[in-house]
């Protein structure tokens, strides 16, 4: 797990950046690829397969949770009103946690399921790329910039 921890902090500062430019949606769409692309393609691994290619596949799947999280949060409380933003940032909150803690317990519950941990765990993470297509999806269409929503354009 070494080599996707070892990528968060580059994608959650890199987030920061690209979301100051560019607004929240662009950093969405490609942190839910990314992240797709990490689960997807570890569907197509085996006992032989070798670690260094596990590497590159935990690594998109930290990059495009982290690049995609700031983002996230950033549209999630730009769109709450101002007298609002204490409540928008606790169902935000509370919501990512119960959200954390029900897909790690139905994503634990395929792995270690009768058929075995390998088949178990591939339709885990089928479900996850998928869930972070749904994720890209929902993004793309459902993330509009506006002129007062992006922050180039928003005065300081």
């Amino acid at each position: 797990m070494l080599p996707e921890a070892g990528v968060i902090w580059l994608a959650d500062g890199l987030s920061g950046r690209v979301t100051a430019h560019t607004g929240p949606r662009f950093p969405m769409i490609v942190g839910s690829l990314i992240g797709a692309a990490g689960f997807l393609s570890m569907c197509l691994t085996n006992a032989t397969t070798p670690y260094l290619v596990f590497c590159f596949m935990l690594m998109a799947i930290g990059f495009g949770l982290a690049f995609n999280v700031p983002a996230m949060t950033n549209a999630c409380i730009e769109s709450a009103p101002r007298e609002r933003l204490s409540i928008a940032s606790a169902v935000l909150n509370a919501g990512r946690q119960a959200g954390s803690a029900l897909g790690v317990a139905l994503l634990g519950t395929l792995v270690s399921s009768s058929q075995g941990f390998v088949p178990g765990m591939h339709v885990a993470l089928v479900i996850a790329g998928a869930a972070f297509l749904a994720a890209c999806a929902l993004s793309y269409f459902g993330i509009h910039e506006t002129k007062e929503s992006a922050p180039a354009t928003r005065a300081s």
